[in-house]
Formats: C-alpha cells, structure tokens, sequence
C-alpha cells in the first residue's frame, strides 16, 4: 500500500507539473498575440451567424455588440426558432437602433430529428450571399469586443488552418456560490487554449472560409446531430485541417444562476 501510495502521489505531481507548464506556455502565447494583433487585411464579405433561444443575461447588450463590429464587410443573421419567441423583440430592437447595419431574421421552425440549434444553424446557412467568403458564428450569451470579428477572420488565410475559433470567459453577475464555482470550472477549461492546430471548435466563437464549409459539406455532416462544434472539430480532421485558438477573441459571457 505505501508502494501504491507512493506511486499515485508521484503521478499527481508529475501530471500537475505538466498541467502548470502547458498553463505557462498558454499563457505567454497568449500574452505575445495580444500584444501584437493582427489587423484582418481583407474586406471580404462575411456571414455572421448567432442562433438565439430565450432571454440571456444581457441580452440586448450582447446582441448590439455584434452589430456594433468594426469589421468593413459583414452581415448579421439572427436565427430563431419562431417568431413567438422572446428574444424576437430584443432582435427588433437593436435592428432598429442601428438601420446602418446589414441585420437580417431568420426563423427556421420547430426542429425534427436534430437539436434546435442545429436546425438553425442549417436553415441559416442554406442560402447565402453570392460575395459571402466567410462564415462565422456567436451565441447570444457572448458579447465580444468590437474588433472581435476582425481577428476572428484575420487568420482564416493561412494555409491547412480550417477554422479559427475562441472561447468564453463566464463573468458572474452576483458572487453567488453557483456562480462563482462555474467560473473556476470556466477559468480551468480556458487555461487549455495555446498555440497550434490541434484544438477543438468552441460553437460560440468562431470562424471558417465558406469554401472550406461547403468542400467538407458541414450542413450535410450537421444533419440529424446534436453537437454543432464537436461535429465541426471531427470534420475538419477528416479533412487535415488545423483549428487555430485566436487569444484575442475570447467572449465575455455574463452568468447568473441560482
């Protein structure tokens, strides 16, 4: 049993070390990426996506953020899945507040054999703009800075990346228990982020060159699923390509539960 103990104590320190220095390494790159972003160079058109369902915390804010972007090229599609539903007015309000911006509603209908927000990704995507070069995609729970979508696409250029994408830092609205144990297990998740192509697609964040879309058929690959982002991940490996995290588009996203 000492032997044993011994052992087991030996891994969790060599694991916790590795752990600590995956943290670091993440940590400089994210450091040395913010310090020197990079300005999107293209103004190609892109296709924002941001499926809605209820009222988030916030939700006006977050939702005037992304047609507040400082992107030259882009259009706004919100998804829902019925006019009925509550966050309609909160989407007819900031289209009112800003008839500057390109803001176009979806309502894709009730779901069947799939998950609603697959279903809504789908329908929104079925037709887009002849001179839409790229796509990406928010949830409604996000509100990400204004240069969020210029650095989102900023990077999609680069030869075998095939998605770029970020993550969410959950900020509690009140210093309830619930709250803040949900923002450690956040803060935890997030330290994974660093340099490479090996990651995972996160579904709130993220980015992808319509031609890369279409050649690995994602609406195709999206049907009868449950999963938007763990089906983009698989599918994008499929085909060889990398998933790049881009430090400087990390989304707040506020949270308050009982």
């Amino acid at each position: 049993w000492v032997v044993l103990v011994i052992v087991f104590a030996l891994a969790a320190l060599v694991q916790s070390g590795l752990f600590t220095l995956q943290t670091w390494e993440n940590r400089r790159f994210a450091r040395k990426r913010l310090k020197a972003k990079r300005v999107a160079e293209t103004d190609e058109r892109v296709v924002l996506v941001s499926p809605c369902k209820g009222v988030d915390v916030d939700l006006e804010a977050n939702l005037a953020a992304l047609v507040q972007q400082d992107h030259p090229n882009y259009e706004v599609v919100f998804v829902v899945e019925s006019e009925d539903d509550p966050a309609c007015a909160f989407i007819e309000r900031v289209t009112a507040a800003h008839p500057d911006r390109a803001v176009r509603l979806v309502v894709a209908g009730r779901a069947r054999r799939c998950g609603q927000k697959i279903h809504n990704l789908r329908m929104a995507t079925a037709q887009l703009p002849d001179d839409a070069r790229m796509l990406a995609f928010v949830d409604s729970d996000a509100r990400p800075a204004p240069d969020w979508l210029r650095a989102l696409v900023s990077r999609l250029d680069r030869e075998k990346i095939g998605a770029t994408t970020g993550y969410r830092l959950l900020v509690p609205a009140r210093p309830t228990p619930a709250n803040l144990l949900l923002y450690c297990v956040n803060c935890r998740i997030a330290l994974l982020f660093g340099p490479g192509g090996h990651h995972l697609v996160w579904g709130g964040s993220w980015a992808i060159r319509r031609d890369v879309f279409e050649a690995i058929r994602l609406r195709d690959a999206w049907r009868g699923t449950l999963s938007d982002d763990l089906v983009v991940s698989g599918e994008l490996k499929r085909a060889r390509l990398g998933i790049e995290f881009i430090p400087e588009c990390l989304v707040i996203s506020p949270v308050d539960l009982t």
